[in-house]
C-alpha cells in the first residue's frame, strides 16, 4: 500500500509544480513559461522517476515512526524536501556548469517545494491508513507474542 501512496504523491507533486508553473508564468506574462510548464510536467515523469526508488521506503518509515499522524507527515514533508532540493542543485549545477544560479532555479526550487507540501496535504488520509494498518499489526504482534517478557505477565 505504501507504493500507491508514495506514486500518489510523486505524481501529485509533478502536476501541481507544473501547474504553479504555469500559473506563475501566466500572472508573470511569460509565455517561454508556459511551455516550460508542459516540459517540466512530460520531463518531471521522466527525469524523477529513479527517485521513486527513495519516496516509497520514506513513505513506508514515516508511517512506522512512533509519533502522532501530523508529525509522521512532517517527517516525511522534510526528508522528501531534502532530497529534491538535492536532485535540483545536482541537476541545475550539472546544467549551470557551476553554482551560478537564475532567478528561474530559485523559482523552480520554490515551486517544487510547494508542490511537495500540497501534495502531501492531499495525501493525509492516504497515509493515516497505513499508519493505522501498522499499529494495528504491532498491537497484534506485541499482544500475541510468544516472547518471554509476555509469558511473564500471564
Amino acid at each position: 500500500m505504501s507504493i500507491w501512496v508514495g506514486i500518489k504523491i510523486w505524481a501529485r507533486a509533478i502536476a501541481i509544480n507544473a501547474g504553479l508553473w504555469f500559473v506563475g508564468s501566466l500572472l508573470f506574462g511569460e509565455m517561454e513559461g508556459v511551455l516550460l510548464a508542459v516540459f517540466f510536467l512530460f520531463a518531471g515523469f521522466f527525469f524523477t522517476l529513479p527517485l521513486l526508488l527513495l519516496v516509497m521506503p520514506l513513505v513506508y518509515f514515516s508511517c512506522r515512526l512512533p509519533y502522532s499522524l501530523h508529525s509522521k507527515i512532517c517527517w516525511l514533508g522534510f526528508y522528501l524536501l531534502l532530497i529534491a532540493v538535492a536532485f535540483l542543485l545536482i541537476i541545475l549545477t550539472f546544467f549551470n556548469s557551476g553554482f551560478q544560479f537564475v532567478k528561474t532555479d530559485y523559482r523552480l526550487i520554490g515551486c517544487v517545494c510547494v508542490s511537495i507540501i500540497i501534495s502531501l496535504a492531499l495525501s493525509r488520509r492516504s497515509i493515516a491508513q497505513i499508519s493505522n494498518s501498522i499499529n494495528e499489526k504491532r498491537l497484534f504482534a506485541s499482544k500475541y507474542s510468544t516472547s518471554p517478557v509476555n509469558k511473564k505477565q500471564a
